[in-house]
Protein backbone atom coordinates (compact mmCIF):
# COMPACT_ATOMS: atom_id res chain seq x y z
CA UNK A 1 0.00 0.00 0.00
CA UNK A 2 0.91 3.50 -0.92
CA UNK A 3 0.99 6.54 1.74
CA UNK A 4 -2.51 7.64 2.82
CA UNK A 5 -2.27 10.92 0.59
CA UNK A 6 -0.87 9.47 -2.32
CA UNK A 7 -3.42 9.54 -5.25
CA UNK A 8 -2.47 5.69 -5.81
CA UNK A 9 -4.30 3.07 -2.71
CA UNK A 10 -2.25 0.12 -4.20
CA UNK A 11 -2.58 -2.23 -7.32
CA UNK A 12 -3.36 -5.76 -8.24
CA UNK A 13 -1.02 -7.58 -11.13
CA UNK A 14 -2.45 -10.10 -13.06
CA UNK A 15 -0.72 -12.50 -15.80
CA UNK A 16 -2.65 -15.07 -17.68
CA UNK A 17 -1.18 -18.03 -17.62
CA UNK A 18 -2.31 -21.55 -19.05
CA UNK A 19 -4.53 -22.09 -15.94
CA UNK A 20 -5.69 -18.65 -16.40
CA UNK A 21 -5.56 -15.17 -14.63
CA UNK A 22 -3.22 -15.34 -11.78
CA UNK A 23 -2.44 -13.07 -9.41
CA UNK A 24 1.33 -12.12 -9.07
CA UNK A 25 1.01 -8.29 -7.19
CA UNK A 26 -0.92 -7.66 -3.98
CA UNK A 27 -0.77 -4.71 -2.78
CA UNK A 28 -4.27 -2.82 -2.50
CA UNK A 29 -4.81 -3.71 0.98
CA UNK A 30 -7.34 -6.08 -0.16
CA UNK A 31 -7.74 -9.76 1.06
CA UNK A 32 -5.84 -12.45 -1.15
CA UNK A 33 -9.41 -13.68 -2.16
CA UNK A 34 -11.00 -10.14 -2.67
CA UNK A 35 -8.28 -8.77 -4.90
CA UNK A 36 -7.97 -12.19 -6.73
CA UNK A 37 -11.51 -11.90 -7.81
CA UNK A 38 -11.65 -8.28 -9.00
CA UNK A 39 -8.24 -8.80 -10.72
CA UNK A 40 -9.70 -11.81 -12.34
CA UNK A 41 -12.92 -10.02 -13.32
CA UNK A 42 -11.04 -6.69 -15.33
CA UNK A 43 -8.62 -8.99 -16.53
CA UNK A 44 -11.36 -11.26 -18.23
CA UNK A 45 -13.49 -8.40 -19.00
CA UNK A 46 -10.00 -7.26 -20.95
CA UNK A 47 -10.40 -10.19 -23.24
CA UNK A 48 -13.78 -9.56 -23.94
CA UNK A 49 -13.05 -5.94 -24.95
CA UNK A 50 -9.86 -6.74 -27.08
CA UNK A 51 -9.69 -6.79 -30.44
CA UNK A 52 -6.11 -6.99 -31.79
CA UNK A 53 -2.78 -7.47 -29.55
CA UNK A 54 -2.36 -3.63 -30.33
CA UNK A 55 -5.54 -3.28 -27.88
CA UNK A 56 -3.68 -4.79 -25.33
CA UNK A 57 -1.36 -2.09 -24.43
CA UNK A 58 -3.89 0.53 -23.02
CA UNK A 59 -5.77 1.50 -20.22
CA UNK A 60 -9.39 1.17 -19.29
CA UNK A 61 -11.35 2.91 -16.79
CA UNK A 62 -11.97 4.40 -13.90
CA UNK A 63 -14.41 1.78 -12.97
CA UNK A 64 -16.22 1.49 -9.73
CA UNK A 65 -15.30 -1.41 -7.14
CA UNK A 66 -18.28 -2.05 -5.41
CA UNK A 67 -16.10 -5.14 -3.25
CA UNK A 68 -14.38 -1.76 -1.86
CA UNK A 69 -16.67 1.04 -1.71
CA UNK A 70 -14.82 4.24 -2.12
CA UNK A 71 -12.70 2.91 -4.03
CA UNK A 72 -12.00 3.32 -8.48
CA UNK A 73 -9.86 1.72 -10.72
CA UNK A 74 -7.57 2.45 -13.68
CA UNK A 75 -6.15 -0.73 -15.53
CA UNK A 76 -3.46 -0.87 -17.59
CA UNK A 77 -2.76 -3.70 -20.20
CA UNK A 78 0.57 -5.32 -21.30
CA UNK A 79 1.51 -8.04 -23.38
CA UNK A 80 4.87 -10.66 -22.04
CA UNK A 81 6.33 -13.45 -23.66
CA UNK A 82 5.26 -16.90 -22.45
CA UNK A 83 7.35 -18.85 -24.84
CA UNK A 84 6.69 -21.98 -22.23
CA UNK A 85 3.21 -21.98 -22.01
CA UNK A 86 1.54 -25.21 -23.28
CA UNK A 87 -1.37 -23.27 -25.04
CA UNK A 88 0.00 -22.60 -28.27
CA UNK A 89 -1.73 -19.11 -28.55
CA UNK A 90 0.19 -17.93 -25.35
CA UNK A 91 3.12 -18.82 -27.05
CA UNK A 92 2.35 -17.08 -30.14
CA UNK A 93 0.85 -14.12 -28.61
CA UNK A 94 1.87 -13.63 -25.32
CA UNK A 95 0.15 -13.34 -22.37
CA UNK A 96 -2.00 -10.57 -20.98
CA UNK A 97 -0.57 -8.77 -18.01
CA UNK A 98 -3.22 -6.43 -16.12
CA UNK A 99 -2.00 -3.48 -13.61
CA UNK A 100 -5.00 -2.52 -11.72
CA UNK A 101 -4.87 0.39 -10.01
CA UNK A 102 -6.47 1.55 -7.20
CA UNK A 103 -7.73 4.95 -6.54
CA UNK A 104 -10.14 7.36 -4.11
CA UNK A 105 -13.21 8.19 -6.05
CA UNK A 106 -13.85 11.30 -4.81
CA UNK A 107 -10.73 12.48 -6.31
CA UNK A 108 -11.99 11.98 -9.77
CA UNK A 109 -10.49 15.49 -11.88
CA UNK A 110 -7.27 13.94 -10.59
CA UNK A 111 -7.79 10.09 -11.88
CA UNK A 112 -8.99 12.10 -15.06
CA UNK A 113 -5.78 13.91 -15.16
CA UNK A 114 -3.73 10.42 -14.58
CA UNK A 115 -4.67 8.84 -17.17
CA UNK A 116 -3.12 10.88 -19.64
CA UNK A 117 0.04 10.98 -17.43
CA UNK A 118 0.02 7.03 -16.45
CA UNK A 119 -0.73 5.24 -19.74
CA UNK A 120 2.53 6.72 -22.10
CA UNK A 121 5.03 6.12 -19.04
CA UNK A 122 3.85 2.91 -18.22
CA UNK A 123 3.83 1.83 -21.32
CA UNK A 124 7.66 2.69 -21.59
CA UNK A 125 8.43 1.36 -18.32
CA UNK A 126 6.84 -2.04 -18.55
CA UNK A 127 8.49 -2.33 -22.18
CA UNK A 128 11.73 -2.06 -20.86
CA UNK A 129 11.58 -3.87 -17.72
CA UNK A 130 8.73 -6.55 -18.47
CA UNK A 131 8.83 -8.12 -22.23
CA UNK A 132 8.75 -12.07 -20.52
CA UNK A 133 6.57 -13.60 -17.97
CA UNK A 134 10.26 -14.88 -16.99
CA UNK A 135 11.22 -11.25 -15.96
CA UNK A 136 8.13 -11.22 -12.81
CA UNK A 137 9.80 -11.61 -9.25
CA UNK A 138 9.12 -9.97 -6.00
CA UNK A 139 10.04 -6.63 -6.37
CA UNK A 140 7.51 -6.04 -8.95
CA UNK A 141 4.45 -4.70 -7.06
CA UNK A 142 6.56 -2.22 -5.18
CA UNK A 143 8.51 -1.30 -8.03
CA UNK A 144 5.33 -0.42 -10.30
CA UNK A 145 3.61 1.05 -7.16
CA UNK A 146 6.33 3.52 -6.55
CA UNK A 147 7.16 4.30 -10.59
CA UNK A 148 3.20 5.11 -10.89
CA UNK A 149 2.89 7.38 -7.82
CA UNK A 150 5.84 9.45 -8.76
CA UNK A 151 4.43 9.87 -12.52
CA UNK A 152 1.00 11.15 -10.51
CA UNK A 153 1.95 13.28 -7.57
CA UNK A 154 5.00 14.73 -9.68
CA UNK A 155 4.72 18.07 -11.68
CA UNK A 156 4.83 16.91 -15.68
CA UNK A 157 4.83 18.91 -18.90
CA UNK A 158 2.20 17.24 -21.15
CA UNK A 159 1.79 17.92 -25.01
CA UNK A 160 -1.40 17.63 -27.15
CA UNK A 161 -2.22 18.61 -30.43
CA UNK A 162 -5.76 19.25 -31.86
CA UNK A 163 -7.97 16.82 -33.85
CA UNK A 164 -10.11 17.56 -36.37
CA UNK A 165 -10.41 14.71 -38.70
CA UNK A 166 -13.51 13.16 -36.63
CA UNK A 167 -16.92 14.37 -36.21
CA UNK A 168 -15.63 15.30 -32.37
CA UNK A 169 -13.07 18.10 -32.58
CA UNK A 170 -10.32 16.95 -29.38
CA UNK A 171 -7.12 17.29 -27.98
CA UNK A 172 -4.56 14.29 -28.24
CA UNK A 173 -1.58 13.99 -26.03
CA UNK A 174 1.33 12.78 -27.45
CA UNK A 175 2.12 9.12 -26.13
CA UNK A 176 6.29 10.73 -26.32
CA UNK A 177 5.57 13.97 -24.53
CA UNK A 178 9.40 15.01 -25.79
CA UNK A 179 8.20 15.29 -29.33
CA UNK A 180 6.11 17.06 -31.11
CA UNK A 181 5.01 18.23 -34.69
CA UNK A 182 6.05 21.38 -35.56
CA UNK A 183 3.11 22.10 -38.27
CA UNK A 184 0.10 21.17 -35.68
CA UNK A 185 -1.70 23.26 -33.10
CA UNK A 186 0.21 22.70 -29.90
CA UNK A 187 -1.18 22.30 -26.49
CA UNK A 188 1.65 22.89 -24.08
CA UNK A 189 0.11 21.92 -20.33
CA UNK A 190 3.36 22.83 -17.65
CA UNK A 191 2.56 21.98 -14.54
CA UNK A 192 5.71 23.26 -13.34
CA UNK A 193 4.56 27.16 -13.93
CA UNK A 194 0.99 26.64 -13.48
CA UNK A 195 -0.03 27.14 -17.45
CA UNK A 196 -1.21 26.10 -20.70
CA UNK A 197 0.76 27.51 -23.26
CA UNK A 198 -1.03 27.53 -26.73
CA UNK A 199 0.25 27.90 -30.10
CA UNK A 200 -2.33 27.59 -32.79
CA UNK A 201 -0.81 26.56 -36.89
CA UNK A 202 -1.13 29.21 -39.32
CA UNK A 203 -3.05 27.14 -40.98
CA UNK A 204 -5.77 26.93 -38.50
CA UNK A 205 -8.89 29.36 -38.99
CA UNK A 206 -10.16 31.73 -36.64
CA UNK A 207 -13.19 29.05 -36.55
CA UNK A 208 -11.32 25.92 -35.51
CA UNK A 209 -9.06 28.36 -33.08
CA UNK A 210 -11.83 29.49 -31.20
CA UNK A 211 -12.98 25.69 -30.27
CA UNK A 212 -9.50 24.98 -29.78
CA UNK A 213 -9.75 27.63 -26.92
CA UNK A 214 -12.70 26.17 -25.65
CA UNK A 215 -11.73 22.49 -25.61
CA UNK A 216 -8.41 23.83 -23.94
CA UNK A 217 -10.73 25.88 -21.03
CA UNK A 218 -12.57 22.71 -20.77
CA UNK A 219 -9.71 20.66 -20.13
CA UNK A 220 -8.88 23.20 -17.29
CA UNK A 221 -11.89 22.69 -15.60
CA UNK A 222 -12.29 19.29 -15.94
CA UNK A 223 -8.40 18.80 -14.87
CA UNK A 224 -6.99 21.08 -12.85
CA UNK A 225 -10.20 22.78 -11.69
CA UNK A 226 -9.07 26.13 -13.60
CA UNK A 227 -6.12 26.55 -11.50
CA UNK A 228 -3.89 26.91 -14.39
CA UNK A 229 -3.44 30.32 -16.22
CA UNK A 230 -3.76 29.94 -20.51
CA UNK A 231 -1.81 31.96 -22.34
CA UNK A 232 -1.84 32.41 -26.02
CA UNK A 233 1.38 32.09 -27.92
CA UNK A 234 1.71 34.85 -30.62
CA UNK A 235 4.79 32.59 -33.02
CA UNK A 236 7.23 29.26 -32.51
CA UNK A 237 9.95 31.73 -31.92
CA UNK A 238 7.99 32.55 -28.76
CA UNK A 239 7.33 28.85 -27.52
CA UNK A 240 10.50 27.53 -28.78
CA UNK A 241 12.45 28.18 -25.60
CA UNK A 242 10.17 26.76 -23.08
CA UNK A 243 10.52 23.39 -25.64
CA UNK A 244 14.07 23.73 -25.79
CA UNK A 245 13.74 24.14 -21.37
CA UNK A 246 12.04 20.85 -21.09
CA UNK A 247 13.80 18.62 -24.11
CA UNK A 248 10.74 18.79 -25.97
CA UNK A 249 11.65 18.55 -30.15
CA UNK A 250 9.80 19.86 -32.55
CA UNK A 251 9.95 18.01 -36.13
Amino acid sequence: MSDSNSLIKGIICMVVTDYGPEMVVNESGMGEDQAFMLGAQLTTLAGFTQSSEEDSNRIMGPLPVKTFPGSSTLVYFHTVENEEAQDARLVEHGSLFAVVMLFDEKRASEIRRAIGLIEPYLKRYLHNNLSSIKDIDLNLGTNILTFITEIVSKPQVRSFWYDTTGDNTRLIEYKDPHAVFRNRDLILIDEHTKEILILTSPETSAFEARKLHNLVNTSNLELYRNSLNVRIMESFDEIEPILHKYGIVAN
